[in-house]
């Protein structure tokens, strides 16, 4: 057919220093290259990952940092209460042209005001609810 072709390997044979014949090795199986191509690929992927994995704890910790470093400074204000709540200058996001290093601060917040232990007023303030603050210090 035309798609077929026929390769035929000539081995030639080559006398080594000790007078023994030394073969040359013919092309290794398939099957095992095909198994050392798969072994590649799955390594891959391993590290592929465990590179995400390894990326989304960092990105946790951080965030953990930041969570208890809000929870100090509105401890430091003594902001426990609507009347005696405080502005936070990082409550507002940023722009999209932002540049620099990324600030987990605003995002920080925002869960901390979803799971109920920082309360936002209507005006933007923020103050710690105290009975939840104290039960997340592990947080």
């Amino acid at each position: 057919m035309l798609g077929e072709f026929a390769f035929t390997i000539h081995r030639k044979e080559q006398h080594g220093p000790s007078g023994k014949t030394i073969g040359l090795q013919g092309l290794s199986s398939s099957r095992a290259g095909r198994k050392g191509i798969f072994m590649k690929f799955v390594l891959l992927i391993a590290a592929l990952i465990a590179a995400y994995i390894l990326s989304q704890w960092g990105v946790i910790m951080i965030t953990k940092s930041v969570c208890r470093r809000i929870i100090k400074d509105l401890d430091s204000k003594r902001a426990y209460a609507a009347d005696s709540a405080v502005s936070l200058p990082y409550a507002q996001k940023k722009g999209l042209l932002h540049i620099g290093t990324r600030d987990y601060k605003p995002q920080a917040l925002q869960y901390l005001v979803h799971k109920g232990i920082v309360c936002a007023t209507d005006d933007g303030r923020f103050y710690l609810d105290a009975a939840k603050s104290q039960d997340t210090i592990r947080l």
